[in-house]
């Protein structure tokens, strides 16, 4: 990785923080947006082990709802370079944008985010378990590919809706949704749904 690009880390560029690693916004000399991950978590040796191991993941997926590398760096850190668009992460579009994100794109940003791990858990060459799936690590295009299980029970599903989207979203693909979350987070591993049955929501049978 470049000086230049080293020097896109900065607090100020933080987009994104996870269990063991943390992405910056960044810009290549051709003014192309990038998302840098630098992994953080761990000794030297674990560290390096762990960049191999993205790294030989990130080469062989090729899938519209998976981020795309660009390049990586050593210099300095352990550092992979992602696809980025303006767009930004999942996290900076609901909670740091002042503009409305109404139901239509949100049920495509959840249906992509879904269909995205199915491929990394069946489709891709070196299958990959992605352990810190949430809004901050899911990167967004220009068009919105992605890149509280008491109240379901009690069916108040109006509890767990945004507000700020004003009752302005399909019943039908709001309750699937939910219906599907909920199985997501059943504490037995047996009775969640595969992530192929979880892009097909409409197959699921409540257990």
């Amino acid at each position: 990785m470049s000086r230049s690009m080293r020097d896109n880390i900065l607090p100020k560029n933080l987009i994104g923080k996870g269990g063991y690693a943390e992405v910056y916004k960044g810009c290549l000399a051709n003014n192309r947006l990038v998302a840098i991950k630098r992994l953080t978590r761990g000794t030297a040796d674990e560290i390096i082990a762990d960049f191999l191991s993205e790294l030989g993941v990130m080469a062989h997926v090729n899938h519209p709802n998976t981020a795309k590398l660009v390049g990586y760096g050593v210099d300095g850190g352990m550092y992979l370079v992602l696809e980025l668009s303006e767009k930004g992460s999942l996290a900076s579009v609901l909670y740091g944008s002042k503009e409305k994100v109404p139901w239509c794109i949100r049920h495509k940003i959840a249906l992509g985010t879904a269909k995205g791990i199915l491929y990394l858990h069946e489709g891709c060459q070196k299958r990959f378990i992605h352990r810190d799936i949430k809004a901050a690590n899911i990167l967004l295009t220009e068009d919105f590919e992605p890149q509280a299980k008491p109240l379901l029970k009690k069916n108040d599903i109006m509890e767990l809706i945004d507000p700020s989207l004003d009752r302005e979203f399909d019943v039908r693909q709001m309750n699937l949704m939910l219906l599907t979350a909920s199985l997501c987070i059943q504490q037995s591993s047996i009775r969640r749904p595969s992530m192929r049955q979880a892009c097909r929501p409409h197959t699921l049978i409540y257990l």
